[in-house]
């Protein structure tokens, strides 16, 4: 059995009431955070536009106090003022302007974007097109076959499709943060052959489809509207194919050297796909 020393140091260690609610509370505060983790370390989907759409999803959980909790509500100021300092203070225009846009060109991450800052965005996406067109003007070297050529590999590149594999993991980070957004029922298919928009028209036909649509899949949505919406296509595969996180480069990393070391006498399809890799 036990000795007295060792039942007194057992006893010692029994948690009370205060150390349980403060267990409790960080959990409460924490869990969020865990799950934006988790949404933005995935690698078959795009994360430029998961950040914003997480970031202000982890602000509104901070800044939003619950009634009779002030161990919570005290943990959670705590967090504010660092969260501030490293997300909103340290963040540069050009980074916050890039997700921003890259939020816009989310089906998912529209429906909870603002109309502040759609105006935002369409208006810096306006300004972008106007000093691209400018510089295409003022470049006279380049000969008009080569133009065309350009235009229509640019238009005939496509995203590789997925399954999305995050919106478990999204959906219970959405529930955490007591935020949510509506999805409609109804997805209309735009017309195959129909008279080329303007930008601001691409504008209006981007935000009826985002909402309208049943599936918010980014890969599935440009599938499906990238010649209906060329110039915002560029912008999507501009902005969006940038990861917010080093997670999917450093998984990378992580198989080669484990097929290089550990599984080069294998095999498998998949190994030898690898090692063909490796090689190049």
């Amino acid at each position: 059995g036990l000795t007295i020393k060792q039942i007194k140091k057992i006893r010692s260690l029994q948690i009370n009431q205060f150390e349980w609610e403060l267990i409790e509370s960080l959990s409460n505060v924490l869990a969020p955070f865990y799950f934006a983790t988790k949404c933005l370390s995935g690698r078959q989907y795009p994360t430029l536009s998961l950040s914003y759409w997480t970031i202000n999803n982890l602000y509104f959980h901070l800044t939003n106090e619950k009634p009779n909790c002030h161990l919570e509500n005290g943990l959670k100021n705590l967090l504010l003022d660092k969260f501030n300092l490293y997300f909103i203070t340290n963040v540069t225009r050009e980074q916050r302007c890039a997700k921003l846009i890259a939020a816009y060109l989310d089906p998912f991450t529209l429906s909870d974007l603002s109309v502040e800052e759609i105006n935002e965005v369409e208006s810096m996406l306006m300004r972008l097109t106007k000093d691209i067109s400018n510089s295409k003007k003022s470049t006279t070297s380049i000969s008009s076959e080569h133009v065309q050529s350009q235009s229509g590999s640019s238009s005939s590149s496509s995203i590789n499709s997925s399954k999305p594999s995050k919106l478990s993991t999204i959906n219970r980070f959405r529930m955490l943060c007591r935020s949510s957004s509506a999805d409609a029922e109804t997805a209309p298919k735009p017309e195959q052959k129909a008279k080329p928009f303007i930008l601001k028209q691409e504008f209006s036909f981007h935000i009826s489809t985002s909402t309208s649509t049943s599936s918010k899949d980014f890969q599935t949505y440009w599938n499906e509207n990238k010649t209906r919406l060329p110039i915002l296509a560029s912008y999507a595969r501009r902005y969006n194919c940038a990861p917010s996180t080093s997670a999917a480069s450093e998984s990378a990393f992580s198989v080669a050297g484990y097929v290089d070391r550990k599984q080069r006498a294998s095999l498998s399809t998949t190994t030898l796909r690898y090692l063909m890799l490796l090689k190049q």
